[in-house]
């Protein structure tokens, strides 16, 4: 399980922490751009392209590691790719705020508020199937689709 918490009160950027690994998640709203930081020698770059900010990257330096395409439905759907995980992030519903991400059919990794106003959340994982820099990035978009409701 992967603990979600904001840094502060009013604050969207989060701390994420599974057993001994913590990662710290940083948000640029008005650019959709953010940063995900594993450590000191760790840090990596989440950049929005095109005009429709519907598409992100997660880059280390000018190592792309993960994509995201925002899919044009009402729902908040994500395409993420990686060198070795192809998954589909997928809002439950247009109503609630939690999220499920699949790799084809088998659903991997679950993504829930724990509590209905709050922004803590917690990830919950299929066994370790995705990196905990993937799971941080798919935390990523989905705190950011929860901002951008707002």
């Amino acid at each position: 399980m992967i603990h979600c918490v904001p840094k502060g009160l009013l604050s969207w950027d989060y701390r994420v922490t599974r057993n001994n690994e913590s990662a710290f998640l940083s948000f640029d709203f008005e650019r959709a751009n953010g940063n995900i930081q594993l450590s000191k020698d760790h840090n990596y770059i989440v950049k929005c392209h095109g005009e429709r900010r519907d598409f992100w990257t997660l880059q280390q330096g000018s190592n792309l590691l993960y994509s995201a395409k925002k899919e044009p439905t009402f729902l908040h759907t994500f395409e993420v790719v990686g060198d070795r995980e192809e998954l589909i992030l997928k809002a439950r519903s247009a109503f609630k705020r939690g999220f499920d991400a699949y790799s084809g059919q088998h659903l991997v990794t679950t993504i829930d508020p724990k509590f209905v106003l709050s922004r803590k959340a917690v990830i919950h994982e299929n066994k370790d199937e995705v990196s905990f820099l993937c799971a941080s990035f798919l935390f990523w978009l989905a705190a950011f689709s929860w901002k951008k409701k707002k």
